[in-house]
């Protein structure tokens, strides 16, 4: 009774402020994307339906016979989307590229990317995780490096970064988290997710606030009133 009593409440009050985000949608959706989405989903098949909601790892660092069996399994499968590991930048433009072709349905190809490509590919710019963007204080600076990792993302190919972390640093001895996290503070957290996230979405590449921390509640509200 009392979670019931938690989740009404709880609804009432986020209500608004969702309703209020809804109005500031990114400049890539829009009416025209809203009107191919439909009439591509007016022909799909069931199978192909189902299809859509997997999404499977690909490294181009596989031998030929795994790249192969993924191939096929996009052909056969109708898979929706790829999330790209280990490999470089050419050879995983090549494997993009490939994978693309081979997709009646054009795939959502993401990335676990909050430090740039990088985190997933060799030879490719490194930047510094989110704290140290953070402890520079310096909104401009941060907007450049966030940008820059859109433009990255976007030049491969990539439509989704699983990114910002949204964590609050607030266990020191979490190795996981750690300098992934923006800051032990809340509204320092918000401020920093804000900015990667319209970085992104201004280079028309999705973002992703990751990874359901225990305050996530409270950062949202903050990211909603800052909307």
């Amino acid at each position: 009774m009392f979670l019931k009593k938690w989740f009404c409440c709880l609804f009432t009050v986020l209500l608004p402020f969702v309703s209020y985000s809804q109005k500031k949608l990114p400049g890539f959706i829009n009416p025209v994307s809203y009107h191919w989405a439909d009439s591509v989903l007016d022909e799909m098949t069931v199978d192909e339906k189902i299809g859509q909601l997997f999404m499977v790892q690909m490294q181009s660092v596989w031998p030929e016979k795994d790249l192969d069996s993924l191939e096929s399994l996009i052909r056969n499968y109708h898979l929706g989307g790829l999330i790209v590991f280990k490999g470089g930048p050419y050879r995983q433009a090549l494997c993009i590229n490939r994978m693309q072709q081979a997709a009646k349905i054009p795939l959502l190809v993401s990335i676990d990317g909050e430090w740039g490509l990088s985190m997933r590919m060799d030879s490719t710019i490194r930047f510094p995780r989110q704290m140290t963007l953070s402890a520079m204080h310096d909104d401009s600076l941060l907007n450049d490096a966030f940008s820059e990792i859109a433009s990255q993302c976007k030049r491969m190919g990539i439509q989704l970064n699983f990114a910002p972390d949204i964590d609050i640093n607030n266990n020191p001895q979490n190795p996981v988290i750690n300098t992934r996290s923006f800051s032990d503070d809340k509204f320092e957290v918000a401020e920093g997710g804000i900015l990667y996230m319209q970085a992104l979405q201004n280079h028309h590449v999705l973002a992703c606030g990751k990874h359901f921390p225990t305050m996530v509640i409270q950062i949202q509200i903050h990211i909603m009133l800052c909307l």
